[in-house]
């Protein structure tokens, strides 16, 4: 099982998940997605490859940036103090 974390600067309302759940649905009915808006990042687990994965983002429309998961944390702390992130435009 792959465990993969990403950081998506585009991804910033539900929409934005939704597209994303999308493709990574093609490649792993059964992978576990946890979105965080706020910090707009992305913990994947699946058993499909990082590279089908990663692809499977870059197919919904959207660039990413691999993170550790200490950053996933430190990103989601600093985050309590920020303005929520605003939609993408296609949620109206």
């Amino acid at each position: 099982m792959n465990m993969i974390n990403v950081l998506i600067p585009e991804m910033s309302c539900g929409h934005c998940e939704k597209s994303i759940r999308k493709e990574l649905a093609k490649v792993d009915q059964a992978a576990k997605l946890v979105f965080d808006l706020t910090t707009r990042q992305l913990t994947i687990q699946s058993r499909a490859s990082e590279a089908v994965i990663l692809n499977a983002i870059v197919e919904a429309g959207y660039e990413y940036e691999k993170v550790a998961a200490e950053e996933v944390v430190a990103k989601q702390v600093a985050a309590k103090e920020v303005e929520a992130p605003q939609c993408c435009g296609h949620c109206s």
